[in-house]
């Protein structure tokens, strides 16, 4: 059967060092990138070590250009990856007292805080320019949760109420 595609690059990638690193290293992920960089050296698809590890191409490269650069250490998961909350202890302090409060109270034409809401609060006070859903992010770190209100009508009769909903309820079970 003919192979597809450019052979793949295993330049840096000893399999000795790795397959020692693996008995050592009792953390799987390290063991399992380990077991991917050896495969490709024993001819193994770039297309089957990805399809069967769930990642990308790219990926299993970012791999063997750390090992290649960093050695075996270079494949250790670094912490603090990632892009950095603009969410400051100051906003969070604001936002947990304002939001407490209805919106009509701060000047807004809303009953209820909602995300586009508080993107323009945030973006009235600090400048600052956020998407809908980080906003929605922001309000569920800080402890509040997405709900409507439910709303009760003033004229109504909570007796005659309950006794309905328990002859509803029986008309249900016969």
């Amino acid at each position: 059967m003919r192979r597809r595609g450019k052979p793949v690059n295993v330049t840096g990638i000893v399999v000795a060092e790795l397959e020692e690193w693996i008995h050592k290293d009792s953390d799987r992920l390290n063991a399992i990138k380990c077991q991917a960089l050896i495969s490709l050296t024993k001819n193994v698809s770039m297309n089957s070590v990805c399809t069967v590890l769930n990642v990308t191409r790219e990926t299993v490269r970012q791999w063997r250009k750390r090992l290649s650069a960093e050695g075996v250490e270079g494949l250790r998961a670094k912490a603090g990856r990632g892009r950095k909350t603009v969410l400051t202890e100051e906003i969070e302090a604001d936002l947990k007292l304002k939001l407490l409060k209805p919106p009509m109270e701060l000047g807004y034409n809303q009953a209820v805080w909602d995300g586009k809401l508080v993107c323009k609060y945030i973006e009235d006070n600090y400048s600052l320019c956020i998407a809908v859903r980080t906003a929605q992010v922001w309000l569920h770190r800080i402890g509040f949760s997405r709900q409507r209100p439910r709303y009760k009508f003033n004229k109504t009769d909570e007796v005659a109420n309950e006794q309905f909903k328990s002859e509803v309820k029986k008309n249900f079970k016969k």
